[in-house]
């Protein structure tokens, strides 16, 4: 992902992608009163735990270290994507993110004993009882996961929704 981000200009941002990725298990928003949000290890004003963004901050340098010392491959001082803006950008970065997910796709088969379908290999997986989605009565038609757990029920860990034709439009 990070080569592939340096190889369309995208590097600093190709940096941020592959760390919130590789951290995206633990990265949670946290909900309550102001004062239970207080009591706990917590960025309050944006409603997200804190430790995983640190982690990430982490990351960030021990990637742009590595690419330094191992690749001889210095990070740009500058970002070319804007938040604010819709460019083609956004269609070069979703399409990135999309190429390396794309073995972790998973379509709901419309059956809830069967669950999901991996698209790359057919096999069948419930989504994990703590997806966020879960938690709303909702089933999505397609997801991205990282990674199946193996028991009597298989389950996909860390589900995303995802929508293909906001990905690729």
């Amino acid at each position: 992902m990070v080569l592939s981000c340096f190889a369309q200009c995208l590097g600093n941002e190709g940096i941020v992608l592959a760390a919130f990725l590789a951290n995206a298990s633990s990265i949670f928003c946290r909900v309550g009163t102001d004062e239970d949000k207080l009591k706990s290890d917590f960025i309050k004003d944006d409603s997200i735990n804190a430790k995983p963004m640190r982690r990430c901050h982490d990351t960030i340098k021990e990637f742009k270290d590595c690419l330094w010392t191992e690749l001889n491959i210095s990070t740009p001082p500058f970002w070319r994507w804007n938040h604010s803006l819709c460019t083609e950008l956004d269609r070069q970065l979703k399409n990135i993110i999309l190429s390396c997910l794309s073995e972790n796709a998973a379509i709901f088969s419309g059956n809830d004993k069967v669950g999901y379908e991996v698209a790359l290999s057919g096999q069948n997986g419930q989504s994990h009882p703590s997806c966020y989605f879960l938690t709303f009565g909702q089933k999505q038609g397609r997801v991205n996961f990282s990674e199946i757990l193996s028991l009597a029920v298989p389950y996909l860990v860390c589900v995303m929704r995802f929508d293909f034709e906001s990905i690729c439009p």
